[in-house]
């Protein structure tokens, strides 16, 4: 997905099948049952962690993504087969249903730099941390991680002033007369849309 610039797990479903072939580098998919045994079997030599590092690290290096700032969500993998898994918060349906966390980084350009699926919830917090430490030696400096409200709160801001990263969040229900409460000196700079 990453290599095709397939920027979301939701875009997969609308991917026909002559497009699934591609993006797996092949001309003619095999039936359903084959292709299931492929990722099974690929699965089974348990090396998709160094592989994804290596693509990663490859992608940072060579300058294939952007290094100044980076975006950082988390998109549930739901999970409707018989087994037992862990539950994470579905925010469209505003219930915990059983599935896994995917932690998504993109740069400003929507490309994807980093991911990690995290059983249930997940840990938004930790993961910036965590992604801070495992790519500072292949950068020239920490990018600007950006991320949503789910991290909001003066102890998570202050150890993240203590790692020397720097961030930009927002708290997302702020209505109009909190808002004009801020002297306008506060705001040093101004936003345009192109």
């Amino acid at each position: 997905m990453v290599g095709r610039n397939i920027p979301s797990i939701e875009q997969l479903k609308n991917v026909r099948a002559r497009e699934a072939g591609i993006l797996l580098g092949l001309k003619k998919l095999p039936c359903k049952p084959i292709l299931w045994e492929w990722f099974y079997r690929a699965a089974n030599f348990k090396k998709s962690d160094l592989l994804l590092y290596d693509y990663f690290r490859i992608q940072i290096v060579a300058g294939a993504v952007g290094v100044w700032s980076w975006f950082i969500d988390g998109h549930l993998f739901p999970y409707t087969g018989k087994e037992k898994v862990h539950y994470s918060f579905n925010t469209q349906r505003r219930m915990p249903v059983p599935g896994r966390t995917n932690q998504v980084t993109c740069d400003s350009n929507g490309m994807i730099v980093d991911f990690e699926i995290q059983e249930g919830k997940g840990n938004l917090c930790e993961y910036i941390v965590a992604l801070k430490k495992r790519w500072e030696n292949e950068l020239p400096e920490t990018p600007l991680m950006v991320f949503d409200r789910e991290c909001y709160g003066g102890d998570f801001f202050n150890s993240l002033i203590e790692e020397g990263i720097h961030f930009v969040t927002w708290d997302k229900h702020v209505d109009t007369a909190s808002l004009a409460k801020i002297e306008p000196e506060r705001f040093s700079e101004e936003i345009t849309k192109r």
